[in-house]
């Protein structure tokens, strides 16, 4: 938190379904949130301003600043909003004046780019490692500088951000990769958000279902029991292993592979490890060193806030 500040951070977290509102203090989360889902509200400032009535004019006029991360990219015409990419909101300093009745210093960042800047906050316990390797950090830098470590969501969409630490400084590279081809040798224009997210699971589910069958029978669910839902469990971790491999591959980030969101989550407690570290690791020239990168689900319920309360604003 800027030092000069006298008061309390506003931090939110908005998602294509949903929006989280929190209070910052000194780079501290405070133990209070509020969620709603998008759809109940207009606009990002129609949502800022019930959170506001919500916890009551006294300690409103005392937000000193804001910190808020949305899913999709910063910049554009206006180079400090986001257009948010499942739904039609535009997040930006003036809607959090607009919200807020007055303006205060803001910082929008994209909502991996928050989730990264968690990354080195996490305690062991807000960690789900897949396997002894995830479990005891050996990555492939062998505790060299600098390190590099990859966010990955899997929830209303599909989404990344690279975070680079060295003795002196952290940079954090979000990207949009929910949006990039799934296949390069087809006319398939598919992308990678079309398989790993929730519409993709419902995606996946329709191509499970037999001849004559619509999807709309068959448990959309990742965690369910049917023998459909366990052939989707699978076309979705060949998909998010390939994904998460490729990813690591282009950026260097041998120091770990952290997944989020609710889909993730759900695959995670239920989809088979060992089948996705295989697909994972893969047979290529790089195998050791994909075998040698951790891979952890990220158990924390609000890992964004973390790192939002952690960026300068």
């Amino acid at each position: 938190m800027n030092s000069r500040a006298k008061g309390w951070r506003l931090i939110a977290d908005v998602g294509g379904t949903n929006v989280r509102f929190g209070q910052a203090e000194n780079g501290r989360v405070l133990p209070t949130s509020w969620g709603v889902p998008v759809e109940n509200f207009s606009s990002f400032d129609s949502a800022v301003a019930n959170y506001m009535d919500r916890i009551g004019p006294a300690l409103a006029a005392t937000c000193c600043e804001a910190a808020i991360a949305a899913a999709g990219p910063v910049g554009g015409p206006q180079r400090d909003t986001i257009n948010v990419t499942n739904n039609d909101w535009s997040v930006s300093p003036d809607a959090v004046a607009e919200g807020l009745g007055r303006r205060i210093p803001a910082q929008i960042i994209n909502d991996l780019e928050a989730v990264a800047h968690a990354l080195p906050s996490l305690r062991d316990t807000d960690l789900d490692a897949m396997d002894d390797v995830s479990a005891h950090g050996n990555g492939g830098s062998a505790g060299a500088l600098p390190t590099r470590r990859l966010a990955v969501n899997v929830g209303t969409g599909f989404g990344s951000a690279l975070l680079i630490t060295t003795p002196t400084a952290t940079i954090c590279c979000p990207a949009e990769s929910g949006h990039m081809l799934r296949r390069l040798d087809s006319g398939d224009a598919g992308t990678v958000e079309d398989y790993l997210s929730g519409r993709g699971v419902r995606e996946l589910a329709a191509k499970q279902a037999a001849p004559g069958h619509s999807s709309a029978h068959l448990p959309i669910s990742i965690d369910a029991d049917s023998p459909e839902a366990i052939d989707v469990r699978k076309a979705f971790a060949t998909m998010l292993a390939r994904t998460a491999a490729n990813l690591v591959l282009a950026t260097s980030a041998w120091d770990g592979v952290y997944l989020c969101g609710s889909v993730a989550t759900a695959w995670f407690q239920v989809g088979d490890h060992e089948a996705f570290r295989r697909c994972f690791n893969g047979t290529g020239p790089m195998a050791d060193r994909l075998a040698a990168t951790p891979i952890a689900l990220i158990t924390h319920d609000l890992p964004a806030f973390i790192g939002l309360a952690r960026i300068d604003v």
